[in-house]
């Protein structure tokens, strides 16, 4: 097997097996700590439309090491091919330093997912008459800095590395004949990131009021040269006390490439932009798209939602229009932890339907 995305057996064997002995040997640790400090692990059982059934677990320490710091990882596999490894470390917990002045804070954030038969569309103007599937593996990597300057205001800087391995092109399909009939292709895209953010929000984890704004920019600093730009908008207000939450997100998102790279362009569909879609569904250079959820409380730690999701994307930022939106309804349930939120949701699209179980409202 070849490149980062076809990680020997062994290897994987090992790291499993590490990340096991790093739960248990924080959990033992834990146990000498005071009551501020918490862990929440979860086993994993689920299904998702893209995914398939799905096992592993979630796992999260705050306050076990240092001081006020957080340990969040995740391990899971799918019937649909899916390998996730995420782990992300925080000093001081995102959670923590909400609506906080600080002079710095740290992130690293490490993804490993594999997706053994992932779907393509096609991209821009140029889609093949029906889905073909590839093997996509990306290894994500980045360390970021913070600086709260005001309770609300934080600037954000970093650099990080990307790695995509695809193969097992589909014979006399478009991606093959893309790659020019190489039955793989591998890209590594190192970058720096710059983000602004305003957050009057009361809560990273569950906000019930509040505004958040974010403006991101991307450089790629390799070969491949691009910027992408990303510009998010959040807002939630109590419509009924804290009983029920209406929250609304818009997304605008831009690339720029000097080789054309389906890779790096903004994508609509599945889990965390159009739910009812599939992943990937829409592929192009700019994106646009918006979630608007009513959150209500039915019994102790469970919740609901109910909502919206629509979208669209165009070829550049000048053919913006109104007309042909795609968009999908949706339902869920929510069960809140102390640290983070189990998520259920089901959508309705026109092509057809998705369920999704996992961690964190979509924003």
């Amino acid at each position: 097997m070849k490149g980062f995305v076809n990680i020997k057996r062994s290897s994987l064997t090992i790291l499993i097996f590490c990340f096991l002995y790093l739960l248990i040997s924080l959990s033992v640790f834990a146990q000498t700590k005071d009551e501020k400090s918490s862990i929440e692990i979860l086993p994993i059982l689920s299904y998702d439309t893209d995914a398939g059934f799905g096992f592993g677990g979630k796992a999260f320490f705050f306050n076990q090491v240092l001081t006020n710091e957080s340990f969040d990882a995740i391990l899971f596999m799918s019937t649909k091919g899916e390998r996730w490894l995420r782990f992300v470390f925080s000093y001081p917990d995102f959670e923590y330093r909400q609506g906080t002045i600080y002079p710095f804070a740290l992130d690293l954030i490490v993804d490993y997912d594999v997706w053994i038969k992932n779907g393509f569309y096609g991209w821009s103007n140029f889609s093949p008459n029906e889905k073909e599937f590839y093997r996509k593996g990306i290894f994500e990597t980045s360390l970021l800095s913070s600086f709260g300057l005001t309770k609300e205001f934080v600037l954000q800087c970093g650099f990080g590395f990307k790695h995509y391995a695809l193969s097992n092109f589909q014979k006399e399909k478009t991606l093959l004949t893309i790659f020019s009939q190489n039955e793989n292709h591998i890209i590594s895209l190192p970058f720096l990131s710059f983000s602004g953010r305003y957050d009057s929000r009361n809560s990273f984890v569950n906000p019930t009021k509040g505004f958040q704004t974010t403006l991101n920019f991307e450089y790629g600093i390799s070969s491949i040269k691009y910027v992408r730009s990303i510009a998010e908008m959040m807002y939630y207000f109590p419509v009924w006390k804290d009983k029920m939450i209406s929250a609304f997100h818009f997304a605008f998102k831009d690339c720029k490439a000097d080789s054309l790279n389906f890779l790096l362009l903004p994508s609509l569909g599945g889990n965390n932009t159009l739910r009812g879609y599939p992943q990937d569904r829409f592929i192009n250079n700019t994106a646009l798209y918006c979630n608007a959820e009513f959150r209500f409380k039915l019994y102790n730690r469970l919740g609901g939602i109910a909502g919206l999701d629509f979208g669209k994307t165009w070829n550049a930022v000048s053919k913006i229009d109104l007309s042909d939106w795609v968009y999908s309804p949706v339902v869920g349930l929510r069960y809140y932890m102390d640290n983070f939120i189990v998520r259920a949701d089901f959508s309705i699209s026109k092509e057809t339907s998705g369920f999704y179980l996992n961690f964190g409202h979509i924003f």
